[in-house]
């Protein structure tokens, strides 16, 4: 028979195992339990075309499933306390896992009698903080208060959520012969998804004195007002409506940072839309409630022809003119056209009337056929070793299983076309060891040792059930040595800007093209260090305790009306300081000609690359300089400076030798080259690769 659930859906199977003596069974479980398997199906399922959904995204972890609490009752009697429950299932996977958990043979006959049908009730997500109360019936657990200060954070980089509260509850049924629960139970989230979409901004427009003004869409801003990150797990529920209170809304402060847009390209080659980081709301309604209505400012800059500076016009974007409220599990998707000015004042934004539709948030059907029960619970799918030489990774398993498609590999960055080398199966250990799969690679960390380990490892397999090829997991394994490089391409000179210049022949702001000079290499290269054989070197933050603004360096110009305001240079007291991640230029960056000390402090303070924006790149250290030159010395990576110049640091200059030999003078007179560097330990978030951007914030 066939059965249908939605998007992100939980299969309930309870599997009852006795001890026969002339009986044997792949289960894990030995005596008088049953096993409760609930199998999450998600994204991995087949959907159907269903007109009115629209599927979780996973870049915005919106089909994850960390956690779960499962509760079972007697049918009819979900007002009672649940007669079984487990909670704090970790599960942490996307789309597809499988759990088991035990439950005693007293309580199936508690929670069936002499029928064949229980009630299940599943919350996914519960955040730590909401506590369950000692009222585990049905309605007492959907009233649990559940919190998201995530939903209100503002930023330029979004970090998605860790996860979204879902819950769900359904009959699931004891098999005839009494040896085995199937059933399935559908989760919903408790959260709503809004998005706007621009579909067009109109290149120039003429305004009612005859001006003409030119758009900037690629730096486009959305704010959102009147959200709500407080509710029950299920407000939907009769009886568990949520009363909003004042402090449970959240607004993005116009004067702050928040989300910028994303260009999508059309086949043609043109932009097709316009789409930023979704934001997210518990329910609310605002029907009779004028003063919390939520809504959105979309914020586009114009300039007037022949001036040279933007100004932001502000645009009033309603969501859901005409229910006035957010539903659960809904996705309000807003499509817009700016094809107007708005107004320069953000206290009186011109209103818009966008179209919008609302669509289920993830709930197509999918055809699923229940045959018999089968689990594969793996308790990591990702896993991390961080300077570490082995792992071990339970497992649960139905039946007998095999590891097959292992594959470890690592990045070779000796050269500048970097190639992706396989490590050989003898070099490292792989196995499985009754319920546990057991990995070994012994890293090479001294290095004073030609062969050390320098850049991750990534080992990639697949565990499935012998007998049965369609239960599978994908695992991949991550290692990182103490001292790692990764290595980010930079295709385009037209993502590097100095003062918001690309082709200039000054003493200090010049670009040369990739191909001219001594060195050609179009990679960034990111060190992360935890440890060196050297005693002279320490790790820790280089940079000044104060910040500077421009005017130090003569950098007054404002870009997208945001001055460079708080600058942090490398300290001088600290030569043999090294930051435990940082990022040096490429050679898209080298200068034409060598320059003074102050001029290259200006041009690391003005620098960007792509996307990683001006007021952040500085100058090396001493340390930092030398330890680089070392590395490509021992062809970790490929010489970065040409061979016996000159070139800055904080407390001078240093001579570079391609033998890895290192000069240095504390003396700033004369002149020298720069290469500067990216603090990648401090800096998570980026800018457009094609804008220049002043990237400084106040520590």
């Amino acid at each position: 028979m066939k059965k249908y659930i939605s998007y992100i859906s939980v299969w309930l199977m309870i599997i009852m195992f006795t001890a026969c003596a002339d009986e044997t069974t792949n289960s894990i479980v030995q005596d008088e339990q049953a096993v409760v398997t609930l199998q999450l199906s998600g994204k991995t399922l087949a959907t159907r075309a269903v007109i009115g959904t629209e599927a979780g995204e996973d870049a915005w972890n919106e089909n994850v499933i960390k956690s779960v609490d499962c509760f079972l009752y007697p049918n009819g009697r979900t007002g009672e306390a649940a007669v079984f429950s487990v909670t704090g299932i970790t599960v942490n996977a996307t789309g597809t896992a499988t759990i088991a958990i035990r439950i005693p043979n007293d309580k199936i006959e508690a929670l069936f009698g002499m029928g064949n049908t229980c009630q299940a009730y599943v919350i996914a997500n519960r955040p730590l903080a909401s506590a369950l109360g000692t009222d585990t019936s049905l309605l007492g657990l959907k009233k649990t208060v559940i919190e998201a200060e995530g939903f209100a954070t503002q930023g330029s980089t979004v970090t998605p959520q860790e996860s979204f509260v879902m819950d769900g509850e359904q009959v699931i049924t004891l098999s005839a012969d009494r040896k085995s629960i199937t059933g399935h139970v559908d989760l919903y989230r408790a959260a709503s998804k809004i998005s706007l979409f621009i579909t067009k901004v109109e290149e120039t427009v003429i305004d009612e004195a005859g001006n003409k003004w030119i758009s900037q869409p690629g730096n486009m801003r959305v704010f959102f007002h009147n959200g709500v990150k407080k509710a029950h797990v299920d407000v939907s529920a009769d009886g568990c409506a949520y009363a909003v209170q004042a402090e449970d809304y959240f607004n993005f402060s116009l004067s702050g940072d928040t989300r910028g847009f994303e260009a999508v390209t059309a086949e043609d080659g043109g932009t097709e839309y316009y789409k930023h980081a979704p934001f997210y709301s518990y329910s609310s309604d605002w029907n009779t409630d004028k003063e919390h209505e939520a809504y959105l400012t979309l914020v586009v800059p114009w300039k007037k022809d022949g001036e040279m500076e933007f100004k932001p016009c502000y645009y009033q974007v309603p969501i859901n003119v005409t229910n006035k409220k957010f539903e659960r599990n809904n996705y309000y998707k807003i499509k817009l056209s700016v094809g107007i000015l708005g107004d320069f004042d953000p206290d009186a934004p011109v209103e818009l009337n966008p179209s919008y539709i609302i669509v289920d948030w993830g709930n197509g059907e999918v055809t699923a056929d229940i045959k018999e029960y089968r689990y594969l619970v793996v308790d990591k799918n990702y896993v991390v070793m961080d300077n570490v030489n082995e792992v071990s990774i339970p497992f649960l398993t139905s039946h007998e299983v095999e590891m097959v498609d292992e594959e470890m590999t690592k990045e070779d960055l000796s050269k500048e076309d970097i190639k992706t080398v396989v490590v050989d199966k003898s070099e490292y250990t792989l196995e499985v060891n009754n319920d546990v799969i057991y990995f070994k690679y012994l890293l090479n960390n001294d290095q004073r040792t030609k062969d050390y380990d320098h850049v991750p490892l990534t080992l990639m397999f697949d565990v499935r059930h012998k007998d049965n090829y369609n239960i599978i997991e994908h695992i991949t394994i991550v290692q990182y040595p103490a001292m790692y490089i990764v290595a980010v391409k930079n295709e385009s000179s037209s993502n590097v800007f100095i003062y918001n210049n690309q082709k200039k022949s000054g003493a200090w702001d010049d670009l040369v093209d990739l191909n001219s000079g001594g060195n050609h290499n179009p990679n960034m290269y990111i060190i992360n260090v935890s440890a060196f054989e050297e005693n002279n070197y320490i790790i820790g933050d280089t940079r000044a305790e104060k910040s500077i603004s421009g005017v130090n360096f003569g950098l007054t110009d404002k870009f997208n009306n945001k001055a460079l305001a708080f600058y942090y240079p490398t300290r001088i007291d600290v030569s043999n300081f090294i930051a435990p991640k940082f990022k040096i230029a490429s050679s898209r960056g080298k200068c034409n000609g060598d320059m003074g000390y102050e001029d290259a402090k200006k041009r690391c303070a003005a620098y960007q690359e792509y996307g990683y924006p001006a007021g952040r790149w500085r100058v090396p250290s001493e340390a930092e300089l030398g330890y680089i030159a070392k590395l490509s010395s021992k062809e970790k990576i490929p010489h970065l400076f040409s061979n016996g110049k000159s070139y800055w640091t904080a407390t001078g200059k240093s001579t570079y030798y391609s033998n890895g030999e290192i000069t240095n003078t504390a003396s700033t007179n004369g002149n020298a080259y720069v290469r500067c560097v990216y603090d990648e330990w401090y800096w998570t978030d980026t800018v457009d690769k094609g804008t220049f951007t002043w990237g400084d914030k106040q520590r």
